[in-house]
């Protein structure tokens, strides 16, 4: 419930703003399953994209939209782990 009301919060206030006119804007918003230091899981609940300021233009994602969303992207996988750059593995 707390997410749900923190990601209506700040796409509220960004859909206010007069001064994102030339700025796309994409928010997720999900939980995070922490199941060791070394693996979490992200699982998004809600997405918001605003495409150059134009709030009455925005879009809305459920979980399965921002999934196929997200798998259509193309990545970048640095070639070490967070861990590994800190000298900690």
């Amino acid at each position: 419930m707390n997410t749900w009301k923190q990601f209506h919060r700040v796409t509220s206030m960004l859909t206010d703003r007069s001064d994102m006119e030339d700025r796309n804007i994409f928010v997720l918003a999900g939980l995070t399953v922490d199941q060791t230091i070394q693996h979490s899981t992200f699982i998004p609940q809600f997405g918001f994209l605003m495409e150059k300021g134009r709030s009455r233009k925005s879009n809305y994602f459920g979980p399965t939209e921002i999934n196929e969303l997200l798998f259509r992207q193309k990545l970048y996988r640095p070639p070490v782990t967070f861990l590994e750059y800190a000298g900690e593995s």
